[in-house]
């Protein structure tokens, strides 16, 4: 930008807040075509380079305004936005694989497969034990009564009393 306008480089740190308010309002395609300001806001946004590169505050003389862009340009601007779409898409698919292949690589791993109403045995720590002080006690029934994302709520069957639980201490 600074090239493009013939902004003196000294100049440079007036762009950041034009960078980062042109970002704001731009329309985005995942926002259904509007700005995050606008969602954000609820106003319609106006864009920032009218304010920061023509009137009295301009820091380039040289701007001409050519009101809305053309169509080629708008197709060259959507182009782009799916380009980018379509590669943040492949980079999440490919953590998304890599994640997964390494919880499956894990020694001793096995997936949650706990559901509401199933019956389950609980591990204690039992610290009194002599001995091993990692060993367990497997007490229970318990029936699961509630799933988070890394925990499950279990209730007793006999004293109706309620705990949350890591997966990896129940089993069926």
């Amino acid at each position: 930008m600074l090239l493009e306008y013939k902004v003196e480089q000294d100049n440079w740190a007036a762009l950041l807040p034009l960078i980062q308010a042109n970002l704001n309002h731009s329309p985005v395609a995942s926002l259904a075509n509007h700005a995050p300001a606008e969602v954000f806001l609820g106003v319609k946004a106006k864009t920032p380079l009218q304010k920061i590169l023509i009137g009295s505050d301009a820091i380039a003389a040289n701007v001409v305004t050519t009101g809305d862009f053309s169509p080629g340009v708008r197709e060259a601007v959507g182009n782009l936005r799916a380009s980018l779409d379509g590669m943040h898409r492949e980079v999440a698919t490919a953590k998304e694989k890599q994640t997964k292949r390494n919880q499956s690589n894990q020694r001793g791993a096995r997936s949650v497969n706990f559901h509401v109403g199933d019956y389950v045995l609980w591990s204690r720590v039992d610290a009194k034990k002599k001995g091993n002080k990692l060993s367990v006690t497997w007490v229970g029934p318990y029936r699961v009564i509630g799933a988070n994302a890394n925990s499950f709520e279990i209730e007793h069957l006999s004293t109706a009393t309620t705990k949350f639980a890591h997966a990896s201490r129940l089993k069926m």
